[in-house]
């Protein structure tokens, strides 16, 4: 978007999305039978059991996709941005003081349980940084409002309708899967933060700040939780509560996820990890090795809890 998104205070800007990389690349070559797009052009997500699903984040980040295309898309491609900013403005969820954006389908996996409707850290984050763009685009304060009320969902307990729960340390967490069961993400934790970052550099607004301080404390105290360290595999974990470990795409998103916290924080735990981290994809990013080691893994932390469940372990 050439020079970035001027900032409602002081003039300076909003560049492009610092993942926009890594989303343009899903959305320009996608996987066959991943998305699909309703009779109006809004994406819709496509699951194996549960068909044609409109998924919120999948709509942020398809936004931001269209934003970074923008300069260069023509007419249509502006309209298919403004239809999906529409979209997200139009199903927000509005709650006293905060709006959410709800998922009509059931999420369940192994040690996460959502039921619909439930919303996510990931989702709101996202949305709040797409909106922001758009505002900046389009100049409608009706995105801002959208977005500022999306930020407020982060520090709204779930039990309340928000996002909000408390990890082992009793640390606040911005949880990805607001569900029953459920388990600190590092991606969901990180996106929102950035959300509330974003909100207070084009808004220069306090409460965004706190939260913004708020995410980046959790995150220096908890983040050492999120490192697998076995004997022979040191790798970054996709939570800190099943110990699942992350696939390769996941562990090269959370070592670009660090880098940039460092660099809007200056927080040097942040760039340490994010350099500890890739020594780990330099000794393990061999895909095929790191296949059989992952799939290894997954097969010994799904007979753990299965006795755990059992009562056994």
């Amino acid at each position: 978007m050439g020079g970035g998104i001027l900032h409602e205070r002081t003039g300076s800007a909003l560049n492009d999305y610092f993942m926009i990389d890594a989303i343009a690349a899903v959305f320009r070559e996608p996987k066959a039978g991943d998305y699909a797009f309703d009779d109006n052009g809004i994406i819709m997500a496509v699951y194996p059991r549960l068909g044609k699903r409109y998924n919120p984040g999948t709509v942020a980040q398809y936004l931001l996709y269209l934003l970074s295309e923008s300069g260069h898309s023509g007419e249509k491609g502006k309209c298919a941005m403004l239809r999906h900013a529409g979209w997200l403005v139009d199903n927000a969820s509005h709650r006293e003081g905060f709006s959410v954006w709800q998922y009509d389908f059931p999420w369940i996996n192994a040690g996460y349980r959502c039921d619909p409707p439930w919303c996510s850290s990931l989702a709101q984050g996202i949305g709040v940084s797409a909106l922001l763009r758009v505002y900046g685009f389009t100049k409608d304060r009706k995105y801002l409002d959208c977005a500022r009320d999306a930020l407020q969902a982060l520090i709204i307990p779930i039990e309340k309708g928000g996002v909000l729960s408390h990890s082992k340390r009793g640390s606040a967490w911005f949880e990805e899967y607001a569900g029953k069961e459920r388990a600190q993400v590092l991606n969901g934790m990180i996106l929102a933060t950035v959300g509330a970052h974003e909100f207070h550099l084009v808004t220069g607004d306090e409460e965004a700040k706190a939260i913004f301080d708020l995410g980046v404390r959790t995150l220096i105290d908890e983040l050492g939780d999120f490192e697998l360290g076995m004997p022979l595999f040191q790798w970054s974990k996709y939570d800190n509560k099943y110990q699942f470990v992350s696939d390769m795409d996941y562990h090269k998103m959370h070592i670009v996820q660090l880098d940039h916290l460092f660099n809007i924080t200056g927080e040097e735990i942040f760039r340490q990890y994010a350099r500890r981290w890739e020594s780990y994809l330099a000794r393990h990013g061999d895909p095929g090795k790191f296949a059989l080691i992952f799939l290894a893994y997954r097969v010994y932390l799904g007979f753990m809890l299965f006795l755990q469940k059992h009562g056994i372990a």
